[in-house]
């Protein structure tokens, strides 16, 4: 995965800070601004070894 792809994850807990945090490939993805449950389309934003930040582009399902 790189800067600027688009993802489609299911947010599973929110982090210390409120990030929501999604998995993809077994990659640990950080959104802010979700809930665990829901289903959002993301850009990636930032890419580093051990995880992904990225914001949301679409909620699909809440």
């Amino acid at each position: 995965m790189k800067k600027g792809e688009i993802l489609d994850i299911r947010i599973e807990q929110v982090a210390f800070g409120s990030e929501g945090i999604g998995r993809v490939d077994g990659q640990v993805v950080f959104v802010p601004g979700v809930l665990p449950g829901e289903r959002v389309r993301v850009r990636v934003v930032q890419k580093r070894r051990d995880y992904l930040r990225a914001r949301v582009e679409e909620w699909l399902e809440t």
